[in-house]
Parts: structure tokens; sequence; C-alpha cells
């Protein structure tokens, strides 16, 4: 067994044609009841649509979700 690993968002080498698809990802992420948190991110050199979607659960269990989708031109 391992700690979850987290992949923040680094940008590849500069220079190079950036083609991630996933730009964050933390398996870990801890927020306070009512609390929020903003995550910077570089977004990828092409044009898209993109998902962010946050899943967990609250500390009675009870599963969250939300989604959002942002359009890079």
């Amino acid at each position: 067994m391992s700690y979850p690993v987290a992949y923040t968002g680094d940008v590849p080498v500069a220079g190079a044609e950036d083609l991630r698809q996933v730009l964050y990802w933390h398996p870990a992420l801890e927020i306070a009841g009512g609390g929020q948190v903003r995550i910077p991110l570089t977004a990828p050199s092409y044009s898209g649509r993109f998902r962010v979607v946050a899943e967990g659960w609250k500390a009675d269990g009870t599963p969250v979700r939300a989604e959002y989708t942002f359009e890079v031109e």
C-alpha cells in the first residue's frame, strides 16, 4: 500500500508542445466544511473544452460531486 500520489499540473519542458489531457489530479485533497479551494492551472497548447470534476465524501460519508466546464481558444 502506498500514499496516493498527486499530479499538480506541471507543464512539460519549455518549447515542447503541451498535449496534456489531465491538468490536475489530487486523490487526497481536503477542504474544510463549507470551504473553497482555488487551484491555478496552465491550460495545454491546444484549443478545446475541458471538464473539471470534483468527487469525494463528507465527514459523515455522504458523497459529494461537482462538475464545471471551460473552453480554451
